[in-house]
């Protein structure tokens, strides 16, 4: 009787099945020279390009914590919009529920306009635009947005000395659409005074229309485009003028142009910029994470890295609660990971996410989450 009352109770379980679960990471194997310096990750003391950041970061959590039923499986995306394509659907035919990648927002907007049909659910690291997070196809962001990054260089602006107020300049890459919404966005949140100036990319110095005496006394120099604009503009104004702070977002791959410029031979004694996490921040699931990835990968990691390592963190919990990973089932759950806190709204996008700072002044950096 107790053995019929068993096998009853049994029966009445969820029959959760060891079957392993697919989830595909999507990056490319080029090497960064190949796709150009903004491929650089500039954050990881390796110069690492920032795709096999992102691989390294998926596998690392995989490796150390993840179930055995969850199988992650790279698949080649070329660094195109086709390849991306090819991979997404070679994920599909393999029965992969989840896809992790996509470190640019364009990217990702294109294949969501291409493959409207997609229903696997993706999920971004690094893409930050507004209108990436969409439920129909399903895509999670796992970065902080524009709007986010924009009220975030507002503060900074905020807090930078008075004197160096006194004549800012905004250079926008009016051919960058990251750099145009940025730039916009920023003039909403800030009530600071500075003179506008647009470029062009590739850019080389200096545009017809600039004003370039009045940029020899800049105090101030906020660009919202690409490293490599940066280091076109530095390199040249720094023969003129080095006392000017100089301001950019995260999409200067990934953050760290301090240590860019001087192995460029150039050096801005104030610098500041932005990424998705710092390699010297001291807190305890930093110090791990990187002590572990040096330990695996004979290199630091970068912001791409730790956004993979989360995606797969958070989609390892799902799986594991639910043995499911549909796009609902990551709404309404909080998580704390490297990045910070993971909080995916209704419609996909992050609202507990912040930018981490890289200010460095007087020689030593001085990173903090904003």
């Amino acid at each position: 009787m107790l053995n019929l009352l068993m096998s009853f109770l049994l029966l009445q379980l969820p029959a959760f099945s060891s079957e392993k679960v697919i989830i595909a990471v999507l990056s490319t194997f080029e090497k960064p020279e190949k796709l150009g310096e903004n491929f650089r990750n500039s954050d990881s003391e390796g110069w690492d390009d920032i795709e096999a950041n992102l691989r390294n970061g998926a596998h690392l959590f995989k490796a150390q914590h993840c179930t055995d039923e969850v199988e992650l499986k790279d698949y080649d995306t070329k660094g195109t919009i086709e390849g991306t394509l090819k991979a997404i659907k070679s994920a599909e035919a393999d029965g992969a529920k989840l896809l992790i990648g996509f470190i640019n927002s364009s990217t990702i907007l294109t294949i969501n306009k291409l493959y409207p049909d997609r229903k696997i659910p993706a999920i971004t690291t690094t893409a930050t635009n507004d209108e990436v997070p969409s439920i129909n196809p399903p895509t999670l962001q796992m970065a902080f947005n524009n709007t986010v990054e924009s009220k975030a260089l507002a503060k900074v602006l905020g807090r930078i000395p008075k004197r160096s107020k006194e004549r800012m300049f905004l250079l926008t890459d009016v051919t960058n659409p990251f750099s145009v919404e940025l730039s916009q966005k920023l003039k909403k949140f800030t009530s600071a005074k500075f003179k506008e100036l647009e470029y062009s990319t590739p850019l080389k110095w200096a545009p017809r229309n600039w004003p370039i005496e009045e940029l020899k006394k800049a105090t101030a120099l906020i660009m919202t485009g690409e490293g490599a604009e940066v280091l076109e503009v530095v390199s040249n104004l720094s023969k003129f003028n080095r006392n000017y702070v100089l301001i950019g977002g995260d999409a200067w791959y990934r953050g760290n142009i301090t240590g860019y410029l001087p192995a460029k031979g150039v050096y801005i004694p104030d610098t500041i910029a932005m990424g998705h996490w710092s390699i010297r921040f001291q807190d305890r699931k930093s110090v791990e994470f990187t002590t572990e990835y040096r330990k695996r990968f004979n290199t630091g990691p970068g912001g791409a890295a730790t956004l993979a390592n989360d995606a797969v963190m958070v989609a390892c919990e799902i799986w594991k609660k639910k043995r499911s990973l549909r796009f609902e089932d990551f709404i309404g759950p909080s998580f704390h990971g490297v990045t910070g806190i993971t909080h995916f709204t209704p419609n996909g996008a992050q609202d507990k996410r912040r930018p981490a700072l890289y200010w460095f002044r007087d020689g030593e950096y001085h990173d903090e989450w904003l």
